[in-house]
């Protein structure tokens, strides 16, 4: 594993994405000069892995679902892919048009929670394949966002304004200004 790490340690300014699992066995990343590719590194083997091709540009975000072992990456052509880490299929996807670089996913795994540029925040219904991209209106871009582990309160932020929601009734539960 120290040698994947000198390796890493060198390539550090060409890193556009990276995330950790949440069991910390997995560090994926991504390369700006490579498109579409993913590199796994498998922390307690001391090995890693490049799973190819997924995207067809540049990948601008990586976040492991809670499970660990699924992926998701997001193209800077708004197309996301979801994975699974250890055999490379590719397990969903989906276009997300105008969001903002922010997303969050739900800790049971079956949704997704963006920020919009449109001021909105939005959800996306993996299982059903559902996109509501307006559910919580803001007064700017999103800039941030946030599910809590109860599984239906979300928080969602803007330049001046904090909204917390719950995503089934779409209610704002409080709204803090700044």
């Amino acid at each position: 594993m120290y040698c994947e790490f000198l390796r890493l340690n060198e390539d550090t300014e060409l890193i556009s994405a990276a995330d950790i699992s949440n069991n910390g066995k997995y560090i994926a990343l991504s390369n700006r000069i490579i498109d579409g590719n993913i590199k796994i590194l498998f922390v307690n083997e001391g090995k890693s892995k490049v799973i190819k091709n997924i995207h067809v540009k540049n990948i601008k975000t990586l976040k492991f679902f809670p499970c660990s072992t699924k992926l998701l990456s997001v193209c800077i052509n708004n197309k996301i892919n979801i994975i699974n880490i250890l055999d490379e299929s590719l397990l969903n996807t989906a276009i997300l048009h105008n969001w903002s670089n922010r997303l969050d996913i739900f800790s049971n795994g079956n949704f997704i929670v963006f920020g919009t540029v449109f001021n909105y925040a939005g959800i996306w219904d993996i299982e059903k394949g559902y996109i509501n991209y307006k559910l919580i209106e803001h007064d700017c871009i999103v800039s941030s966002i946030a599910t809590f582990n109860d599984q239906e309160r979300v928080v969602s932020s803007s330049l001046n304004k904090i909204k917390i929601w719950n995503y089934k009734t779409v209610e704002v539960i409080h709204n803090l200004n700044g």
